[in-house]
């Protein structure tokens, strides 16, 4: 495997940051843990702290703390806290000669930052994307980032054989939904995106990512780790919905930045579906179902529910009254506003 990683670096090293169609792009050794530690080590821009088992990265490009554990044979724990100052692809490159490939689950939590102008004020605002999900060996898809986005992310890599002997031991999992997605020809499975504060509430997301080894104990590291799958894997079968998707890298590249635009524009009207398609040369029925298997929902109520995420951070600011914040998001009646965030929300916006 060295001997592999080391004709891997002297291969892409050059492309390190290399600038295509708008992203810096960054490739990374994929199959394993191991694959990706080694990879990293050997990385010229990466400073790797041994003691505390941590890959610092702080350049013009991106600031990244990782930190990772090896649990037990066969599965390990990353907690990654990562800002990007430019717009970052992180590409996977895999080795079909390594044998011992492993599925990877993470949780992950994205904040796109940006302004708006608030009548006489740029306010800074943000949307947040929380995200669950599962791949299969050798089909980690291509992450993009834009440039002043942030995130939080938890990683558990696991091989065929940790699986088998402390997840589908349980007769319980045979017909489960998991059961069927493993048998599958689908690459990965995400359950549909949670509320932000999910992952703090059940598994004290941001307590995790700020400590250091010292801090765990093998058993607690252990026990987290199996609660984290065992967890996704429940709400998987119980879950009145979740999603597949199968997208190429090309489909995905397209459909995100839709989705950047869309965030963009949050205080505009809905472009509509014809417009979307007419400017980014996709086919409206093609546009809605690849966007919806990405993010599971339709893109008029994504758009809607980020808008409403937007009106909660202007509210919360106390500066500005219902009436200003309905008009800014593009609702000329405060009331259809009010209805609108009722739905989204839960609540009424004079109930924030």
């Amino acid at each position: 495997m060295l001997q592999n990683l080391g004709d891997w670096i002297k291969k892409y090293r050059k492309y390190f940051f290399r600038y295509r169609k708008g992203f810096y792009e960054l490739p990374y050794f994929a199959n394993s843990p191991q694959t990706v530690n080694e990879g990293y080590k050997s990385a010229p821009f990466i400073k790797y702290d041994k003691t505390n088992n941590r890959f610092l990265i702080n350049n013009v490009f991106l600031k990244a703390n990782t930190t990772f554990y090896n649990i037990e044979e066969g599965l390990w724990i990353y907690f990654l806290d990562i800002e990007h100052k430019k717009n970052i692809k992180f590409t996977p490159i895999f080795d079909e000669n390594i044998k011992d490939n492993y599925y990877l689950f993470t949780i992950s939590e994205v904040r796109k930052n940006f302004k708006i102008q608030v009548l006489s004020e740029r306010k800074n605002c943000y949307v947040d994307k929380v995200f669950w999900t599962l791949f299969k060996p050798l089909s980690n898809p291509v992450y993009l980032n834009n440039k002043n986005s942030s995130g939080y992310c938890i990683s558990v890599y696991f091989n065929e054989v940790w699986l088998q002997k402390n997840i589908f031991m349980n007769p319980e999992w045979s017909n489960s939904r998991a059961a069927e997605f493993l048998k599958s020809s689908h690459k990965l499975v995400s359950w549909p995106e949670v509320s932000g504060s999910e992952p703090e509430k059940t598994f004290g997301f941001n307590e995790m990512l700020t400590k250091r080894k010292s801090d765990f104990t093998a058993n607690q590291l252990k026990t987290y780790s199996h609660n984290l799958i065992n967890h996704f894997f429940l709400a998987l079968n119980n879950a009145e919905s979740c999603y597949y998707y199968d997208l190429n890298n090309d489909d995905r590249d397209l459909i995100f930045k839709i989705e950047k635009y869309l965030l963009e524009n949050l205080t505009s009207d809905f472009a509509g579906i014809d417009a979307l398609s007419k400017r980014f040369y996709i086919s409206p029925t093609k546009l809605k179902a690849n966007f919806k298997i990405m993010y599971g929902t339709s893109l008029y109520q994504y758009f809607r529910e980020k808008q409403m995420q937007l009106a909660i951070q202007l509210i919360k600011t106390g500066k500005f009254n219902i009436k200003e914040v309905a008009l800014k998001l593009g609702y000329e009646n405060a009331s259809k506003f009010s209805h609108v965030f009722k739905e989204c929300v839960g609540k009424l916006p004079s109930e924030i």
